[in-house]
């Protein structure tokens, strides 16, 4: 848990391990971090993925619901999706450089919003 909330939050290993020194708290080794961080890594991708994998086919179905769609040479229906997309690295200063550890991308798939 606190590999998650420490990326949650956009710090780093050097900043949990400094915490919880002034804690008096043994912390996790470096190594120990790094892999859980990777392990979070590919779970967080493969939940991602499939949110995503999920909704791409709620809409296609929906444009197709609709008639927004092509068929391909195999007599497959390809939806035609409109998609927004916007993505952001925070950038705080506060008089100071600095460069956020997080991001964010979003997204929306409108079919399913325009056509219902």
């Amino acid at each position: 848990a606190v590999v998650w909330a420490t990326l949650a939050t956009g710090s780093t290993y050097t900043h949990g391990a400094e915490l919880f020194s002034v804690l008096d708290v043994p912390f996790l080794s470096s190594n120990m971090f790094y892999n859980i961080q990777r392990e979070l890594g590919e779970v967080w991708k493969d939940s991602l993925w499939n949110v995503i994998e999920g909704a791409g086919k709620l809409e296609r179905e929906a444009a197709i619901k609709n008639g927004d769609f092509e068929t391909d040479q195999g007599g497959r229906k390809i939806g035609n999706i409109t998609v927004y997309l916007d993505g952001v690295w925070s950038k705080r200063s506060y008089g100071h450089t600095y460069n956020a550890f997080s991001e964010v991308v979003s997204f929306v798939l409108s079919s399913l919003s325009l056509h219902q």
